[in-house]
C-alpha cells in the first residue's frame, strides 16, 4: 500500500507541478489537525508528503519540461503518460529515500533530507547539469546583503514569533508549517515574502527542544539567510534540462541536523 501511494504522490507532483501539490499537503495537514482522523496519517506520511511529490515532480519535469495539461491539450499522449509515469516512478524512488533516512538513528528533518537529495540526482542524472552555479564571490556578498535587508529580516521574524504562538497554542509543530504551506498561494500575487515555510519549521522544531524564544528566532532567521543564498548559489540557469535544488529544504535540512541532536 506504501508503494502505491508513493507512486500516485509522485504522479500528483508531475501532474499539479510541485508548488500546487504542496498547497495541497498544507491544507490536508491543517484539516487532519482541526479535525484529526487515522485516515489522514498515510496521505500526509506519504502520498503527499512533500518529498515524495517534489521529488517525482521535479525528476519528471526534467524528462519532459512540458505540463502535463498542455501535452493533453495538444493531444501527444504518449509524452503526457510517460511524464505522469514517470513522476510515479520516483515518487516510489524518493519514498524508499525517506524510509532510509527514517531509519538513521539520528534527528532529522528525513523529508527535507530527500529532498535535497532528489534534487542533486535529478541534477546529475537526468539534467546532467553541474550543482554549483558559477556565483563569484562579489554576487554571494551582494546576495548576503539583500538577505539581511531590513525588511526582510523584521518580517522573518514576525513570522518566527507567530510560528512558535501557534506551535504553544496548537501543541503541533507542524503546524505552522502546513500554514506556511497554503500561503504558497500568494506567489501568485507575486508577494516577496511568500517563501517562508523553511523559517517558521526550524523555528518550530528549536522551540520543540526546549531552546529560548531568542535563539528560535535566531534559528529561524538563519534558515532564512541560508535560504536565500543557497537559492541563487544552485539554481542559476543551467546549459542542460531543468532542474531544481530547494533552497528551503536545504536550510530545514542542515538545520534540523544541529537542532534536533542538541
Amino acid at each position: 500500500m506504501s508503494i502505491i501511494l508513493a507512486f500516485i504522490g509522485g504522479i500528483i507532483g508531475s501532474f499539479t507541478g510541485t508548488t500546487v501539490s504542496f498547497v495541497i499537503y498544507g491544507l490536508v495537514g491543517i484539516w487532519a489537525h482541526f479535525m484529526p482522523s487515522p485516515f489522514f496519517d498515510p496521505i500526509l506520511q506519504i502520498m503527499l508528503v512533500p518529498c515524495v511529490c517534489f521529488g517525482g515532480g521535479m525528476a519528471s519535469y526534467a524528462l519532459i519540461p512540458d505540463l502535463v495539461l498542455d501535452l493533453l491539450k495538444n493531444r501527444e499522449w504518449k509524452k503526457a503518460f510517460l511524464k505522469i509515469f514517470a513522476g510515479g516512478v520516483f515518487g516510489v524512488i524518493w519514498y524508499g529515500f525517506l524510509c532510509f533516512f527514517n531509519a538513521l538513528p539520528i534527528g532529522k528533518d528525513a523529508g527535507a533530507l530527500v529532498v535535497v537529495t532528489s534534487g542533486i540526482l535529478t541534477r546529475l542524472l537526468l539534467a546532467r547539469n553541474h550543482l554549483y552555479s558559477g556565483f563569484s564571490k562579489r554576487e554571494l556578498r551582494e546576495q548576503l546583503r539583500l538577505s539581511l535587508r531590513f525588511r526582510y529580516v523584521l518580517v522573518s521574524l514576525v513570522l518566527c514569533l507567530m510560528a512558535l504562538a501557534i506551535v504553544q497554542w496548537s501543541g503541533n509543530v507542524s503546524l505552522p508549517f502546513y500554514i506556511a504551506a497554503v500561503s504558497l498561494l500568494l506567489i501568485f500575487t507575486r508577494c516577496p515574502y511568500v517563501l517562508c515555510h523553511h523559517t517558521v519549521l526550524v523555528a518550530s522544531y528549536a522551540y520543540s527542544v526546549g531552546l529560548p524564544l531568542v535563539v528560535c528566532v535566531l534559528f529561524g532567521l538563519l534558515a532564512m539567510l541560508i535560504c536565500q543564498i543557497m537559492i541563487p548559489l544552485v539554481n542559476m540557469p543551467q546549459s542542460g534540462r531543468p532542474s531544481h535544488i530547494d533552497g528551503p529544504a536545504i536550510a530545514i535540512g542542515s538545520l534540523s541536523l544541529i537542532i534536533l541532536n542538541l
